[in-house]
């Protein structure tokens, strides 16, 4: 049986997680607009991925 503690912590947890995912979504698809926009589309997939790694590492 979850407890009140758990639970809240849980819900917590969930909240935090999924507001971090939509925000390094919002960045991705900003930074694929911005690198379309200016005309980079091939340096793409570098920088998305250099992106995802700071981004993995700040959290």
């Amino acid at each position: 049986m979850i407890n009140k503690d758990k639970l809240t912590a849980l819900v917590m947890m969930l909240l935090v997680w999924g507001l971090a995912g939509g925000l390094c979504g919002a960045l991705f698809a900003c930074l694929q607009q911005v690198l379309a926009a200016i005309g980079l589309s091939a340096w793409q997939s570098p920088l998305v991925a250099a992106v995802a790694a700071a981004t993995t590492a700040a959290f």
